[in-house]
């Protein structure tokens, strides 16, 4: 479909919209491997978008579920499995990697690297539809039977992916949409830190870790210092300290 098709499409007034990001070019800005509480627990590690748009208002980061055994390492810059170095082909991000073999473009990701690092995909700009496919299985598993999801239809053009090491907090797998983000006031840093010493005393380092990267002002560029010792799991980074000062 061409885009002056696709915007007659939009401007139609007996047309009715869903309220959802749909049909829209889209610019991948950041790509990092993570965990979102307000998924599956945040116990599966997600590969997450944050994207622009010229078409939509996205509020939140679009999230491909990696499925089961996968673990985030390098502060989200990649995962790996114990027992499998590729995804299944019906995972979410297995879908998607499909897909973009489908679109022809998969010269253009292996020259960038490979599927488990998460900066192959920015700078990319896709043109993105809500697909719904069906869960086989799913009710028996105590899952929905369908499920639907952004899914690029057409590519549009791509970057040279960034080089140069980025700021702790554009790796940290567990970016705050930017709205929710810029919508709060920064605490003092003694006031976080006081928060995220407490997290440390009481939870173990993972969960300590996960749990850090869900306070929003966490990620803000300013306390990116502070997030780069959360992310540390060596006897210098954060919980390691505040366990040491509790005794």
């Amino acid at each position: 479909m061409t885009t002056k098709r696709r915007q007659e499409e939009k401007d139609d007034p007996w047309g009715l919209d869903s309220g959802l990001p749909d049909d829209c070019d889209v610019t991948i800005t950041k790509s990092v491997f993570g965990y979102l509480d307000t998924y599956q627990n945040g116990e599966v590690a997600l590969l997450i978008w944050d994207v622009e748009s010229p078409d939509a208002d996205f509020e939140y980061p679009i999230i491909w579920p990696c499925g089961t055994g996968w673990a985030v390492k390098e502060r989200g810059k990649s995962v790996e499995h114990t027992k499998r170095s590729r995804f299944v082909e019906t995972s979410t991000i297995g879908r998607l990697i499909k897909r973009c073999k489908e679109l022809g473009i998969e010269d253009v990701l292996r020259a960038r690297g490979t599927p488990r690092e998460s900066a192959i995909w920015e700078g990319l700009t896709f043109h993105v539809k809500r697909e719904k496919w069906e869960i086989p299985g799913g009710k028996d598993r105590g899952i929905p039977d369908s499920q639907e999801h952004l899914m690029p239809t057409e590519f549009i053009e791509g970057e040279k992916p960034a080089t140069a090491a980025r700021p702790a907090a554009r790796v940290a797998g567990r970016a705050a949409a930017p709205s929710r983000a810029a919508a709060k006031t920064t605490p003092e840093p003694d006031a976080l830190t006081e928060r995220l010493t407490k997290l440390a005393q009481t939870l173990e380092i993972e969960k300590f870790q996960k749990a850090a990267m869900n306070i929003d002002e966490l990620n803000d560029a300013e306390n990116s210092a502070l997030l780069a010792d959360v992310l540390e799991d060596g006897d210098e980074g954060f919980w390691a300290k505040a366990r040491a000062a509790a005794g």
